[in-house]
């Protein structure tokens, strides 16, 4: 499988075979527009079934105090949350009541800072799961945060509260 953008350039591509697979990409202002995925042969004699599911991300801004209800409906999608981080201020990035499916897999969490360092991560499952880290001159500023599959069929819903101060 190759997908190419709107000019007709190469974002990605995966071979696929007995497991499940993704490309994913997040198109800049460039590559918007019409994307074309190509689904072909390897071998020129092979044949096959899929099921080809396209999954927007999840967005939005979090704002300190007020929980966010999120979910993530298919595999391979994301959800993705900013906040801007102030340098000396404690964050708590706080997960409650998970529901992922099947029971035995589970979600991650994982946050970063205004330059895309990895600040930390956990595992979301069927407790309660938090971040807490106090951002540092260079880390302050936009900060995202990405709920993701763990195993790629996850998917599974939370309640994440991000608290400051």
């Amino acid at each position: 499988m190759q997908v190419y953008d709107s000019s007709g350039a190469d974002v990605g591509g995966v071979y696929i075979n007995s497991g499940p697979t993704e490309v994913d990409f997040t198109p800049t202002a460039a590559e918007a527009g019409t994307t074309t995925v190509v689904i072909s042969p390897y071998q020129f004699e092979s044949t096959g079934s899929f099921t080809l599911t396209y999954a927007t991300d999840v967005t939005g801004t979090l704002t300190s105090g007020v929980p966010t209800n999120g979910a993530i409906e298919f595999g391979g999608q994301h959800a993705v949350y900013t906040f801007n981080a102030v340098a000396g201020q404690p964050v708590t990035l706080a997960i409650t009541n998970p529901k992922v499916s099947p029971s035995s897999d589970s979600l991650q969490m994982q946050v970063y800072d205004s330059s895309g360092a990895d600040i930390g991560g956990v595992y979301i499952n069927t407790s309660p799961a938090e971040i807490q880290f106090t951002p540092t001159s260079a880390e302050a500023g936009p900060t995202t945060v990405v709920i993701s599959p763990y195993q790629f069929e996850s998917t599974g819903s939370y309640t994440l509260t991000y608290t400051t101060g």
